[in-house]
């Protein structure tokens, strides 16, 4: 047998080998597919109690700075409340609130949570909130998602969002600077609702905002993130100036009421800001 027929006997089998081993692999991950990335989760700031449960059913205390593990269960006592960061996006629950934070979704369970894509720039995924009635997910948006006595309740404040049930797909937009609310039955029918909706609960953990090193444009901006009221400029000077001004002192802004805030922090500057009935906060200089 010469040399080169040996070495082709040998590599033959070898190449079989390892074409059964790539058709395996091929087949298994088509079978069981790709899994999703590991969503971050971290823990941005509680007010009162929250209890984080583990796997194993062991407790602990929620603390600002936690980082936590897809598939943990997270509870809110009365008068407790808790902000989490989850894939980029701002969620808040409000008290008396159980959900379980998975790596695609997030099931709510009972009572309310708050959803902002402030931080969508950093992640092009879409938050889908898991209700026993339907799936909520959102199209750029802020909006709230309660759940309690077998109903769903979805309010939009901003953008748009979806609601998926067993039988039909329906799409909720905001608009005219009011909330649009919908409630979904436990037999999945969908009804709009017109009473108004409370959002003042979302700012007992809202971030608040440090002047220092900060121009007028980003307060501005944090305080219309967080009011979920629309940013307009007078005219484009404005909106220059804004830009460009920065603040002389370093203070902190309370969130709680992001509307006033605004208004006493800008009292150090040359701007003023006034709220529209549109929904709008009209930013202009001081005498003009």
């Amino acid at each position: 047998m010469s040399e080169k027929t040996s070495t082709r006997g040998f590599w033959l089998p070898l190449f079989a080998l390892l074409v059964s081993v790539v058709v395996l692999v091929l087949v298994l991950d088509a079978f069981v597919g790709n899994p999703p990335a590991e969503t971050a989760i971290q823990v941005q700031a509680v007010a009162g109690e929250g209890t984080i449960v583990l796997g194993d059913r062991r407790q602990l205390n929620a603390v600002a700075g936690q980082n936590l593990l897809p598939g943990v269960e997270l509870h809110t006592a009365s008068g407790g409340r808790v902000a989490l960061f989850w894939a980029g996006f701002d969620v808040r629950l409000d008290e008396n609130t159980r959900v379980t934070l998975n790596n695609d979704h997030i099931e709510l369970a009972s009572g309310q949570l708050y959803v902002s894509n402030r931080d969508r720039r950093i992640t092009r995924r879409r938050v889908v909130i898991k209700t026993p009635q339907a799936l909520i997910s959102d199209t750029g948006t802020q909006f709230k998602v309660r759940f309690e006595a077998g109903r769903t309740r979805a309010s939009v404040r901003q953008g748009s969002i979806v609601v998926k049930t067993p039988v039909a797909e329906h799409r909720v937009d905001a608009a005219d600077a009011k909330p649009a609310t919908v409630v979904i039955s436990p037999g999945s029918t969908v009804q709009p609702l017109a009473e108004e909706s409370d959002w003042t609960w979302i700012y007992a953990v809202a971030r608040p905002f440090k002047t220092e090193g900060s121009t007028v444009f980003h307060l501005l901006r944090w305080s219309t993130n967080e009011s979920g009221r629309t940013l307009v400029f007078a005219d484009d000077n404005v909106g220059v100036a804004a830009r460009n001004a920065r603040f002389d002192k370093s203070f902190t802004v309370d969130a709680r009421d992001p509307d006033s805030a605004v208004v006493d922090a800008l009292a150090t500057t040359r701007f003023q800001a006034r709220r529209q009935n549109d929904g709008s906060l009209l930013v202009s200089l001081r005498g003009s």
